[in-house]
């Protein structure tokens, strides 16, 4: 648990809302966790306007305990651009204080198809410099330099990872998600450095 843990008296409010900025957008998934998401507008190699969405950060399923341990009822809804984590705190033998605290990270993750990475294995294969790999990214994948920041430094994580190990997250042929996450933390306290690197994932 945080030391920054919520610690819910009796007499407090059933839901808490967590604001999030104007651009994310915010979606729930089956297994009571929330996507955070960002589209943006790109214009790709062929000069034809189009968009990316992307994913910036995750907050896993909402927890409630109270003091003895028991599970309290919680889940979250949507009211426009705030995330709600309603606490179902009164209930009869419910000991207090009860415990809130859901967690998040922030990140961001683009595609890569299969045909995508094995042309970054071939670059990476024949020792190409972090900022060639960078330009064939940027044409191969648009929109991703209005996601990834740096493209030159993920290309630069693309090169240590080296091809073997992109060959082994593109097991299935089907492409990989390539990422970012720098930080996590508790809502709605400040957050903490987790993690500071990229990743990949299968498709």
């Amino acid at each position: 648990m945080s030391p920054n843990r919520a610690a819910v008296p009796s007499d407090a409010a059933t839901t808490y809302s967590y604001g999030l900025p104007s651009d994310v957008e915010i979606s729930l998934n089956g297994d009571a966790s929330a996507t955070l998401s960002r589209t943006v507008a790109v214009v790709d190699e062929n000069g034809e306007s189009n968009s990316i969405t992307a994913s910036i950060g995750q907050i896993a399923a909402p927890w409630a305990v109270d003091a003895n341990g028991r599970q309290i009822d919680t889940h979250y809804e949507l009211v426009g651009n705030e995330l709600i984590q309603v606490v179902e705190h009164n209930q009869p033998g419910v000991a207090y204080p009860v415990v809130a605290d859901p967690t998040f990270w922030w990140g961001w993750n683009v595609y890569f198809s299969n045909n995508v990475v094995n042309q970054v294995v071939k670059l990476v294969l024949a020792g190409a410099a972090a900022t060639v790999l960078a330009s064939r990214i940027i044409a191969l994948v648009p929109g991703v330099g209005a996601v990834a920041v740096n493209v030159t430094a993920l290309a630069g994580a693309l090169i240590t990872f080296g091809a073997a190990a992109l060959n082994v997250c593109n097991y299935n042929n089907r492409g990989v998600y390539v990422g970012y996450t720098w930080v996590t933390g508790v809502l709605p306290f400040a957050p903490v450095v987790y993690r500071l690197g990229y990743f990949c994932v299968p498709n």
